[in-house]
Formats: structure tokens, C-alpha cells, sequence
């Protein structure tokens, strides 16, 4: 889909259906300032998808080592916030059907998503 296309199918969506009186001229001015090349972008998306996992992972840890974890990052507020609602909202909740520890769990999910985070530089590349 053309970027122009893009932007009105995706601003047609965020105001839903409303139609801009001058169209044109601000399209034009979207194209302008939010145009990205392909590298842009691709780094965009590695440093969300890095941002993600680090979220989780600070959503994981025990509520003891938390502090540990914020202190060690020194994570963003916007992290913060993704990564609190992750213990009550998912993993109580998958813990209950599980069999295993929960701390067992909780160690072996965070040793995975340590190894996910190694890979965010070789993810979306666009060419």
C-alpha cells in the first residue's frame, strides 16, 4: 500500500471516518514531517521490540527484585508502566494452571526473553 494511501486509510481510522475539510494540505504535511527511510523504520522497530521484551521481563520479576530491576535499567516511565500490570493481569493468572513453581517459571521466562532481546538488532530489517 502506497505511504499516502497509508497515512489516509490510517487518519481515517483515528477519526473515524471524519473527513478533513482540507485533505490535501494535510496529507502533504504528514507526508513531510513523518516520512522514514527503511533504516529508520527498521531501527524503530528494533528498539520497540527491545523496549517490549524489557518490559516483560521487569513485569516478571518478582516483586521483591523489582527495585533491582528499575535500578539496574533505569527504565522509563512508559516501561514501568507496561511492565506492572504483567504480574496480576498474565502471570497469576498462567500460573494457576501450571504445575510448575512459580519462581521456577518466573526464572526460566526471563532467561528466554534474555535471549530473545540478543536477537532485536538482526529483527526487522528492512532492505
Amino acid at each position: 500500500m502506497p505511504l499516502p494511501t497509508l497515512i489516509k486509510s490510517g487518519l481515517s481510522t483515528l477519526f473515524s471516518d471524519i473527513i478533513i475539510e482540507n485533505s490535501s494540505k494535510a496529507f502533504s504535511i504528514l507526508h513531510e514531517h513523518f516520512t522514514f527511510r527503511a533504516d529508520e523504520i527498521s531501527k524503530a522497530y528494533q528498539d520497540s521490540y527491545g523496549y517490549s521484551i524489557t518490559a516483560i521481563t521487569v513485569g516478571l520479576a518478582a516483586p521483591e527484585q523489582k527495585l533491582f530491576f528499575v535500578q539496574k535499567y533505569l527504565y522509563s516511565k512508559i516501561t514501568r508502566d507496561f511492565a506492572d500490570p504483567i504480574e496480576d493481569n498474565y502471570f497469576q493468572s498462567f500460573l494457576q494452571q501450571q504445575t510448575q513453581k512459580g519462581e521456577d517459571l518466573r526464572q526460566q521466562f526471563i532467561k528466554q526473553l534474555n535471549k530473545f532481546i540478543k536477537y532485536k538488532d538482526q529483527l526487522f530489517q528492512l532492505n
